[in-house]
């Protein structure tokens, strides 16, 4: 009797152990779903914010700024004036930037001969991994280095990727925050070409 006992119950370590792992798995459930509870109410806040924060700034100047390329090289919003731009905040450690990215290119290389550049301003990445990234990649538009993170807050860029989209006049246009699409390029772009 005493052996088919012991075959059915667990001995104590066991059965200790596998209560611990069950309160642990229990409580970790618990903490999860409170952040996402509290990540969706507080997200809510921010993203209308920030809409009025975009909607405020769409038609105004956009920011001049002049920063170095991985080869030391000045890029400048100024050197593009008449022209429509679109400069797009990214990092190589973002997987929507780097989705984006050949995207971005193929639209630039398609429309450049119409007056369209893109300004790709990278956030705070060392000049040699943004310039194996760029070759590796193939990108053939400017690519710029925010080392201070200073034209980010100058264009209000708290999350990556965002783009801004500035007309021949030199004013915000849209500002896009998250990965855009070759249909959304072409769909706030096209109309400013023409």
């Amino acid at each position: 009797m005493s052996g088919q006992n012991s075959a059915a119950r667990p001995p104590t370590q066991s059965r200790r152990w596998l209560l611990i792992n069950a309160a642990l798995a229990l409580s970790l459930i618990a903490v999860a779903v409170g952040v996402l509870v509290w990540a969706a109410r507080q997200s809510t806040r921010p993203v209308s914010e920030t809409a009025r924060r975009d909607a405020d700034r769409q038609g105004v100047a956009a920011p001049a700024f002049t920063l170095p390329t991985a080869d030391g090289q000045p890029v400048s919003l100024a050197d593009y004036r008449g022209r429509v731009i679109l400069v797009n905040f990214w990092a190589t450690w973002c997987p929507p930037c780097v989705a984006e990215l050949p995207t971005l290119n193929a639209f630039y290389q398609a429309r450049q001969a119409e007056g369209f550049v893109v300004i790709a301003v990278n956030d705070q990445e060392t000049p040699a991994a943004v310039q194996a990234f760029v070759s590796e990649n193939h990108l053939s538009f400017p690519v710029a280095l925010d080392r201070n993170e200073t034209v980010m807050a100058a264009y209000d860029v708290r999350a990556l990727p965002v783009s801004i989209i500035i007309d021949r006049a030199g004013n915000i246009r849209t500002i896009h925050r998250g990965e855009i699409s070759a249909e959304q390029l072409a769909e706030k772009i096209n109309p400013l070409l023409n």
